[in-house]
């Protein structure tokens, strides 16, 4: 399986690379390695990964002793795994990053396996995760998104608490047309990607996305949509007291 990693993960898009993931799975999709009687590694091969874990793993005190545990933190990589059996292959993910001062965001059908770089939300419909994919791009919302944190440079998942995004509703006409913006904005980034060196930084390609999306102004386009739907959360213009987040002096600084 492919892992998508937050330097995977662009604004709209995702990188050409792609990590791979040796994964301890039998023909069904379930765990084969362990010993669930002991949640112990029982297989040879996999007992070796189990003792090179214990060797270097850190030794705080919340850290999980056992591969085994690490794979089910927090219900972590089997989760997901689970996840994507119960929804099948319409599963689409919108994935955005858990750090940095820019919320970076785009949807996948692709079956990949998110690090702890990234956190995930799971739509019902292509339309559903486009609004979404938008809102959690569109430049007015990063400042509450960003006042949203907890702790230092990490979203986590408070967004969703401080942040009450509405529901999308095929009905109405903005989200209908955020969902399309939205569209508008993935071929824009995907032309941008495909005429970059495929090694390009994470940092650099979003840059470039960002800057692409404001001269052809689909990125002022998607900011009146979102102000529509989200006027308490998002500056009604930009000044010094609210500067536009995708300044190319700050997005050269930001993740």
């Amino acid at each position: 399986d492919a892992v998508l990693c937050s330097q995977n993960l662009l604004t709209f898009a995702l990188s050409a690379r792609r990590t791979r993931a040796l994964l301890p799975l039998d023909t069904t999709g379930n765990p084969d390695f362990i010993d669930e009687t002991k949640l112990e590694c029982s297989d040879l091969f996999w007992r070796g990964l189990d003792d090179i874990y214990r060797e270097r793993r850190g030794r705080g005190g919340s850290t999980p002793k056992t591969l085994w545990e690490r794979l089910t933190f927090q219900g972590g990589l089997m989760e997901q795994l689970r996840t994507g059996a119960t929804k099948g292959d319409a599963l689409v993910k919108v994935a955005y990053n858990s750090s940095g001062q820019i919320l970076r965001a785009a949807r996948t059908t692709a079956d990949v396996l998110m690090d702890d770089g990234c956190y995930y939300y799971i739509t019902e419909t292509a339309d559903e995760a486009a609004y979404l994919t938008a809102l959690l791009n569109s430049p007015c919302m990063q400042l509450a998104f960003q006042q949203a944190r907890r702790s230092g440079r990490h979203f986590h998942l408070h967004i969703w608490e401080e942040v009450p995004i509405p529901l999308y509703d095929n009905n109405n006409a903005a989200h209908a047309m955020l969902a399309a913006l939205c569209k508008e904005a993935e071929a824009a980034a995907s032309a941008v990607v495909r005429s970059m060196p495929a090694r390009i930084g994470q940092i650099k390609a979003s840059s470039e996305i960002r800057r692409e999306l404001m001269t052809s102004g689909i990125a002022k386009r998607i900011d009146e949509v979102v102000r529509r739907i989200m006027p308490k959360h998002s500056p009604s213009e930009y000044d010094e007291a609210h500067p536009h987040p995708w300044n190319t002096r700050q997005t050269r600084k930001t993740r």
